[in-house]
């Protein structure tokens, strides 16, 4: 609070005009949590954008260890047998509907 702000809101509370010092007292609060916050975004900033070099995000995984993070990766493209019956079923369905809207829309 600046001692301009002090000095109002001392006078308004001495004045007995508590809603002019409510609203003092509310304008600098809220001043000095802008002022707060606003540092808070700066330090922030500062933490994520000076601390890269040249531009580039500073990681501690190498290219080999991604490498190898890919190779230990299993696909398995086989679908299996209860998967394959299942996949089957949902076609038929699928079919089973386009035949009644096509019927529908004949109608």
């Amino acid at each position: 609070m600046s001692s301009e702000a002090i000095r109002d809101l001392i006078d308004y509370l001495d004045a007995k005009d508590f809603t002019k010092a409510e609203k003092s007292f509310n304008n600098a609060l809220n001043t000095k949590l802008k002022d707060s916050l606003d540092q808070e975004k700066i330090k922030l900033s500062a933490a994520i954008f000076n601390n890269p070099e040249d531009g580039e995000l500073e990681t501690d995984v190498t290219d080999d260890e991604v490498l190898a993070d890919e190779e230990e990766v299993e696909v398995d493209d086989e679908i299996s047998a209860e998967d394959e019956a299942e996949l089957d079923e949902l076609e038929q369905e699928l079919d089973d509907v386009e035949l009644e809207d096509e019927e529908d829309d004949t109608r």
